[in-house]
């Protein structure tokens, strides 16, 4: 009966010791932009597109948003961040 109390101890005491055999993870690691979740960018009611582009040439748009007016929440597509960006408004909100 003793044995038994001591070898439950002790296996009680090593997965204390391990952790469970939980994963550890670091702040370091990338986050999955998969499952990732980012604040839509705001529009404050305007009728404009913000465009993003690959690069300082403007010719390839990589994504951006569109905002119509009295909505105040942007409608995104492709990526929309990044240096180099042109707001392009489309008309006047009434």
């Amino acid at each position: 009966m003793r044995i038994r109390t001591m070898a439950g101890g002790l296996l009680a005491a090593g997965l204390l010791a391990a952790g469970c055999g939980g994963v550890d993870t670091t702040m370091d690691e990338p986050s999955n932009l998969a499952t990732r979740e980012d604040a839509l960018p705001p529009c404050d009611g305007g009728y404009y597109d913000h465009l993003v582009y690959t690069d300082a040439t403007y010719t390839t748009v990589k994504g951006g948003w569109h905002c119509h007016c009295g909505e105040y929440n942007g409608w995104v597509f492709g990526s929309f961040s990044g240096p180099y960006y042109q707001d392009v408004e489309l008309g006047a909100c009434f």
